[in-house]
């Protein structure tokens, strides 16, 4: 129901918002998600772990402590370099908006952080309900926001804000109840003991999962240097449909998925991996009916739906379809490195990845090649990349299984 509220108001966004408001808001997304997945020290996948929900709760005050001081430093930080300088000229683009990254990086790592420990209790309907409400406040904020005076992408940036406050109510209400169950029973002493304890997250995972965001988001500043705003907004909106199947049914097979495997993943890994490729092969074959949608009607689909201006977003849905094919297959199961506390082959995955993405945009700038030219370079990178991922964490779970045979 979530979903649907976010697929059903597109339409009416893309008829009250033009494609440079997209492309702007794209920016201020991309800038979020990076400081988002790292302003918890990524303490937050780490609560899963322990053996019991008190040591649990630890790292989840842990996490909403870091989140908390972290993203009111950025803040701070941000404030004190608009007062000396002024915005960089990447920033420039989002005037004041800008202010509201920081703001929307600790909701969103807040959020992160009471939702693993739903997940760690199977409380999967707060969840569900968080995603209703981020997805009621969210759109209801950004189509109210289009008949204001404020500029478009900042309507959109208050619209985001304001949906990330209401994805917390749910997850808060449930974690209130908690601090009553788990009260006398941690002290600082034994949160910093945790932080010890899951030190590698931090000091790897963090460092990984800054360079997997980087992979996300850098794609859409060098478009915006090599192509403009108008075609930005225009990838923002086809990468969003092109993505909506794995935003649909990736993200919560993805953390019904991580809440097994961490039970699995040390008592039982034959049964992880039989867990993995059922997951596999399901989703090889579900994610085949939409990637055939796109590759049929994308560009007629688009004008359909969401307005004649734009037909070459849907041209860009099409070039894309392979690149999120193998992403609807892999990015649910790109957790499980993390599960397993194998860091540091994650973190390579990230850095290869990265590395490929920026390597093919600057081929395609090199040799001068127009928008298809460039999406597909940028497609069939990550296309190989999510393959690549599939490929070493198969490997890595069928030695691990053999070896728990032969003890």
């Amino acid at each position: 129901m979530g979903h649907a509220v976010t697929l059903l108001g597109a339409p009416i966004l893309s008829r009250i918002y033009g494609p440079e408001s997209f492309g702007r808001f794209q920016i201020y997304l991309s800038f979020l998600m990076v400081l988002s997945v790292i302003l918890a020290l990524r303490y937050e996948m780490a609560i899963l772990l322990p053996e019991d929900d008190e040591g649990g709760f630890r790292l989840v005050v842990l996490g909403l402590m870091v989140s908390t001081i972290a993203g009111i430093g950025c803040l701070a930080l941000m404030t004190s370099l608009f007062a000396l300088k002024g915005w960089p000229s990447i920033l420039q683009p989002l005037g004041w908006g800008a202010f509201l990254i920081p703001v929307g990086a600790m909701l969103a790592s807040i959020y992160q952080v009471l939702t693993f420990w739903a997940i760690r209790k199977s409380s999967f309907r707060s969840v569900s309900l968080s995603k209703l409400c981020q997805a009621s406040s969210q759109v209801g904020g950004q189509v109210a926001g289009g008949f204001t005076s404020i500029p478009g992408h900042a309507g959109l940036m208050l619209g985001d804000c304001i949906g990330r406050i209401g994805a917390l109510v749910p997850l808060l209400r449930e974690f209130n109840r908690d601090l009553d169950r788990f009260a006398g029973r941690w002290s600082l002493a034994s949160v910093l003991q945790a932080a010890r304890r899951y030190r590698r997250f931090p000091l790897i995972s963090a460092w990984g999962a800054l360079i997997n965001s980087l992979g996300l988001t850098v794609p859409s500043i060098m478009l915006l240097h090599q192509l403009g705003a108008d075609v930005l907004g225009w990838y923002a909106l086809a990468d969003r449909v092109v993505g909506l199947p794995s935003v649909l049914l990736g993200q919560s097979v993805s953390q019904v998925f991580m809440g097994e495997a961490g039970r699995l993943s040390t008592g039982d890994p034959r049964r992880m991996l039989a867990l993995y490729r059922g997951l596999l092969k399901k989703l090889m074959l579900i994610g085949l009916v939409p990637a055939a949608v796109l590759l049929i009607g994308g560009p007629w689909l688009f004008r359909f739906v969401f307005g004649p201006h734009w037909e070459p977003a849907g041209q860009m849905a099409r070039i894309l379809a392979l690149n999120h094919y193998l992403a609807f297959i892999a990015w649910p199961l790109i957790p499980t490195l993390t599960v397993l506390e194998r860091q540091d082959l994650q973190t390579a995955w990230d850095v290869g990845r990265l590395a490929f993405i920026v390597a093919a945009l600057a081929a395609s700038q090199a040799m001068g090649l127009g928008m298809p030219g460039t999406i597909g370079m940028l497609s069939t990178a990550g296309a190989l990349s999510y393959l690549a991922h599939v490929l070493i964490t198969h490997q890595l779970l069928t030695l691990r299984a053999a070896n728990h045979e032969k003890v």
